[in-house]
């Protein structure tokens, strides 16, 4: 194999490991934003019982079974 291909290889395989480690950070940075709305929206629940009357629920209750 020549010295050409042979770079060629290594160029091409460097380029695939930044495409894998591009597509890794995407998902780190969309599993952190899930993370980040998950969170808010505990805050927003946890806002809303504050500031709700006592004996007030904010989502009707589950239907029991009798």
């Amino acid at each position: 194999m020549g010295l050409f291909v042979v770079r060629e290889l290594v160029v091409g395989t460097g380029l695939a490991v930044e495409r894998e480690l591009a597509v890794v950070g995407e998902l780190a940075v969309e599993r952190e934003l899930a993370v980040a709305r998950e969170l808010a929206v505990e805050r927003e629940l946890a806002v809303a019982r504050e500031l709700a009357p006592a004996g007030v629920r904010s989502t009707p209750k589950e239907p029991t079974s009798v």
